[in-house]
């Protein structure tokens, strides 16, 4: 085991870089008013939306420490709570697990929010500073493994000080005979990577998955 985690270890330094792209510019809209209309037939009474600000929906997270690392396979299920209906006017997803904020806040809003699955997903969404969304984009690979001869299975995400994004997967694997028996000789780790990078106009760019095979 002390092995496997040091050959993860090992491919995720190799992988983590930043990347480049053009910027575009982004048109800023009062997201109460946009949202209300976008859910006008949502059981929640014009007073409450009225009364109900996107500082209140911010309150509801806890304050992310950059570099920003989750593993979903670690969550307790105890420790997480889905989101309240009022919540959705921002989210517009009822499914949605509140989970925290990144810590710098200096231009923009950096939520990670997770959706139920086979792991947790996080999803990291963007506002500006008047609550308008700017981008949302889940940051984690695969997700999932499924099949007979899987020894190890993980996912991590990660978001760096500088705001570049690393999705690694790391799946421990043999091939099989009829009887699903591992076949000796045959075991490898497999590592599947995604790299992106949060913009300085708040959007999200993530880059095609890659794969690297290690046989030992």
């Amino acid at each position: 085991m002390e092995r496997i985690i040091t050959l993860i270890i090992f491919t995720s330094l190799l992988f983590f870089g930043g990347c480049n792209s053009s910027e575009q510019t982004i048109e800023e809209k009062d997201i109460r008013t946009q949202n209300k209309k976008d859910y006008e037939n949502e059981p929640l009474k014009d007073s409450i939306l009225l009364n109900y600000s996107f500082r209140d929906f911010l309150q509801k997270f806890k304050i992310l420490k950059l570099p920003f690392i989750i593993r979903p396979k670690d969550l307790i299920d105890e420790d997480l709570r889905t989101i309240d209906q009022i919540d959705t006017i921002f989210t517009k997803e009822e499914l949605a697990i509140y989970f925290g904020i990144l810590e710098d806040t200096t231009n923009y809003f950096h939520l990670i929010t997770l959706y139920p699955g086979d792991n947790y997903v996080p999803f990291l969404t963007i506002y500006n500073k008047n609550g308008a969304l700017i981008d949302s984009r889940h940051i984690m690979g695969r997700g999932c493994a499924g099949g007979p001869c899987i020894d190890y299975y993980s996912t991590t995400s990660i978001i760096d000080k500088k705001l570049n994004i690393l999705s690694i997967d790391s799946l421990i694997s043999s091939e099989c005979d009829n009887e699903y028996n591992t076949i000796s000789g045959t075991t490898s780790l497999s590592t599947t990577y995604i790299k992106g990078k949060i913009l300085s106009n708040g959007k999200i760019i993530l880059g095609k998955d890659s794969l690297v095979k290690i046989k030992y």
